[in-house]
């Protein structure tokens, strides 16, 4: 049955090939699309996708899946890489004010927003057993998103596609990878992958909380030494396969460096930051406001549909067994065959903080492993005049061929909300070279490009 439905969908793919330009409607100065996918006989994804500045037609395509698990991808698109942000001030009972993003992503790509899993967003589950619990119902789901979009929409038929993420993207995104590169359907494209500050591999991952928390003076050497302790067994158990023990001993060593779970000792996304509201460390917004809004609603004809949800914990308590699993592994035969895979981390994260992000990737099999080990972190966009703050460097990088780790100073978990400029030039960059290029390399390779040029004059 799966053989038909594939068959039937590749042939009306075919047939939609030569279809016209894009339609979209207006949101204020972009155009975008919203609307409802069907992943099986009962359920939809929502996705909004706004269209490229530059050039709509020909531009690639960025899947942006928002974390959690079970927050919406709105989020994203209105706090962080979006065309627009929201702004929300009480004081003026209550005025929402949505500005003008100079560092949109889609000022070089056209850029979709969704909705995953779900019960994510707009992305309403028909009733309690429409969440999803298994990585199988996840990756059948976006794969059948993708084909769906591609039907309803053939202009992307063949376009270069970015997944592109943050903090439990890191599951989705190295997941919905392999399932493409399995299916190697000729329609889809997939061009490239990025994940910021990523939750990918707990078991380098746990530790390296003990290593940022020390380096930063979030705790003395006495409870580093615990924390140490504590996180040897969670490894332990994670080996001998008792993923709610070792979550429970990980959670109790990180504990340590937190303090109060409710009211921690800091904001878990941003260490400069106090923690003033419960769990998520963040207040109101105005985004909820705004998204629920009838004018918002209208204009993404949703008006029908429920409440939006921007995290549902039900999604995140259906998924709580994945947590302790291992996604980086499901990047290796990608990496082998050539996809470019960007992971960039804020260093001022704590959750899933840079040093974790060292770790896992330094520990990831695959062919070029000790190459890319080999390399040195180097700064990263010399020439850049950040209007954030004084420094000209955005990062330190190290990559080599297709596989490449940033760590971007001055940002926390959200990198594009507190270094727009440096995200905006680093999928710009990633998307144009596949990877990113050290000042070193620019360098190289510009002395590279004026011996050949003095030759060439040579020989003339």
């Amino acid at each position: 049955m799966k053989a038909i439905i594939l068959i039937a969908t590749t042939i009306l793919l075919g047939a939609q090939l030569a279809q016209s330009k894009l339609e979209g409607k207006p949101f204020i100065n972009d155009t975008f699309i919203s609307d409802y996918i069907n992943v099986d006989s009962k359920d939809q994804l929502f996705f909004m996708l706004f269209l490229s500045r530059n050039n709509p037609d020909k531009d690639p395509l960025v899947i942006w899946l928002q974390g959690g698990p079970g927050c919406s991808s709105e989020f994203g698109m209105f706090t962080e890489n979006g065309p627009y942000t929201v702004k929300f001030d009480r004081l003026k009972n209550p005025s929402i004010e949505t500005t003008y993003n100079n560092y949109s992503w889609n000022n070089f790509s056209n850029v979709l927003y969704l909705d995953q899993p779900l019960g994510t967003g707009f992305s309403y589950p028909t009733n309690e057993f429409s969440y999803r619990f298994t990585e199988r119902q996840l990756s059948d789901d976006f794969y059948a998103f993708l084909l769906g979009f591609l039907e309803k929409y053939p202009d992307f038929n063949n376009r270069p596609i970015y997944l592109a993420g943050e903090s439990y993207a890191g599951h989705y995104i190295p997941l919905f990878t392999k399932r493409l590169y399995e299916e190697q359907n000729p329609y889809i494209n997939l061009a490239g992958i990025a994940i910021g500050n990523g939750w990918v591999d707990p078991f380098y991952q746990y530790p390296a909380y003990n290593t940022f928390a020390l380096e930063n003076k979030l705790v003395n050497k006495p409870k580093s030494l615990l924390i140490e302790f504590g996180m040897n067994l969670c490894q332990f158990m994670m080996l001998m396969e008792f993923p709610l023990v070792s979550a429970l001993m990980c959670d109790a060593s990180q504990m340590i460096i937190l303090g109060n779970p409710i009211y921690p000792n800091f904001n878990i996304y941003d260490i400069r930051e106090e923690c003033n509201f419960p769990s998520m460390c963040y207040g109101e917004d105005g985004l909820e406001f705004y998204v629920q809004g009838k004018k918002f609603r209208s204009m993404v004809n949703n008006t029908k549909h429920g409440q939006w949800v921007g995290c549902n914990s039900a999604v995140h308590f259906a998924l709580t067994l994945n947590n302790q699993n291992n996604y980086g592994v499901y990047l290796k035969n990608s990496l082998n065959a050539g996809l470019p895979v960007l992971i960039y981390s804020g260093d001022k994260d704590f959750i899933c903080n840079w040093r974790g992000g060292e770790a896992w990737t330094q520990a990831l099999t695959w062919d070029h492993q000790d190459d890319f080990n080999s390399k040195h972190l180097s700064d990263w966009g010399q020439n850049l005049k950040l209007e954030s703050n004084n420094k000209t460097q955005g990062g330190q990088v190290k990559s080599y061929e297709n596989f490449t780790f940033f760590r971007i100073y001055d940002a926390g978990h959200m990198v594009p909300t507190d270094q727009p400029e440096v995200a905006f030039n680093m999928m710009k960059e990633f998307i144009a070279k596949g990877k990113l290029d050290s000042v070193i390399d620019n360098q190289a390779n510009q002395s590279l490009k004026s011996s050949v040029n003095s030759e060439s004059i040579m020989l003339q």
